[in-house]
């Protein structure tokens, strides 16, 4: 049944081709006879002159258009293999997760396969790319609706058309309305076909999470770094030239750009920044708010379990705002998705989110006049 399907894909692939190669062919011998008739034509309108740009130019969408269905097809097939390929490495490590207690090598062998695995899909990509889809497919439809009004052209000095310059001008209407309903026919294809790539990028998610936890329940114990050798220091130098490489360089200074520049990213960037002004800004009275509590301790009339409360309350506050900062870095070098290498400090930074607020609240609980301290010592 899987032979047959892929059979059929790949049918169904080779007449998606041909009709958009026949298209292609079509739309260049329309572009070329009207053109060709522009040549033998002196002192055409500049209004019909910039028709010649515009129809150049949906040609060129429709070539893109029919390139990129063909990369989406290929990275469906892709997605659809690689998640046979995951679901399979699934099944093995079940089946010998028996076996793990007797053999440390099958661990480590079964941890290396896991390791070879392919990475969590993207979707923000294909969530862009379709909103860019929709907004081209406005603006085909606006082209479509202006042609009525292109009809109705005149020469510079307002007089009628020629016979020839209107035969041109028709023309080039005739093939500008073919070039712009078949990009709105493809438009609607590749958004299928886009939606169908991001079905085929959730299974494989789906499979790479249930793999994931697979892995820390049968593997929690097995390495997963190779033991110290001669070679390791070799390999520190490696890593760490890769990482202060131009390119790396080029990639982080692209991806910090993309996140000062995206509204998604920069407002809470914004807003941690101004937390992180007010927290420092307010240093001074938190101190003060310590020394007049911590005078307060262990006297009867004074000493109350809400002072203590609202000692912790504003200890967490105050303690807050660079972890949240650190947060959003985190998840703006996240949405940096075209960087896989900003990316994944991202995914670095925001996994060190929890330990840093912890180490913040307790920087804070030890403060000469704090909660450790005043209360608890």
């Amino acid at each position: 049944a899987q032979k047959q399907s892929e059979q059929l894909d790949a049918y169904l692939q080779a007449l998606r081709n041909l009709q958009n190669s026949q298209r292609q062919r079509e739309a260049e011998k329309a572009l070329e006879s009207t053109e060709l008739l522009a040549e033998n034509s002196e002192n055409l309108p500049p209004d019909i002159t910039a028709q010649f740009k515009v129809n150049r130019e949906l040609s060129q969408a429709l070539n893109q258009q029919a390139q990129r269905m063909d990369l989406v097809a290929s990275q469906q097939r892709q997605a659809t293999n690689q998640t046979l390929q995951v679901r399979q490495a699934l099944n093995t490590l079940r089946e010998q997760s028996q076996w793990l207690g007797s053999s440390n090598l099958l661990g480590e062998a079964l941890r290396a396969q896991v390791a070879r695995l392919p990475e969590r899909p993207r979707p923000q990509q294909l969530d862009t790319e379709m909103a860019q889809l929709r907004v081209q497919r406005l603006r085909f439809e606006d082209l479509l609706s202006k042609q009525p009004q292109l009809r109705q052209i005149r020469q510079a000095d307002g007089q009628p058309l020629t016979s020839e310059q209107n035969k041109i001008l028709q023309a080039q209407l005739r093939t500008q309305n073919e070039l712009l309903n078949s990009l709105l026919r493809g438009g609607d294809t590749l958004m299928l076909e886009l939606t169908k790539l991001k079905v085929a990028n959730g299974q494989l998610e789906d499979a790479l999470k249930e793999i994931n936890e697979a892995t820390h329940r049968y593997l929690f114990w097995t390495s997963d770094v190779s033991p110290i050798g001669f070679s390791w220091p070799l390999e520190i130098v490696q890593d760490l030239r890769r990482l202060i490489s131009l390119d790396t360089i080029s990639e982080l200074g692209k991806a910090s750009a993309m996140m000062l520049t995206s509204k998604e990213t920069l407002l809470p960037l914004f807003a941690a920044l101004l937390l992180v002004g007010f927290s420092i800004s307010s240093r001074r009275h938190f101190t003060r708010f310590l020394e007049r509590s911590s005078a307060r301790v262990g006297k009867v009339t004074q000493d109350h379990f809400w002072l203590t409360l609202r000692t912790v309350f504003w200890s967490i506050l105050v303690a807050s705002p660079l972890p949240v900062l650190w947060m959003t870095l985190g998840y703006g070098l996240q949405s940096a998705w075209p960087f896989p290498l900003a990316v994944a400090i991202g995914d670095g930074v925001t996994a060190t989110v929890p330990l840093l607020r912890v180490v913040m609240i307790c920087a804070t609980f030890a403060r000469p006049n704090g909660l450790f301290i005043a209360h608890f010592g």
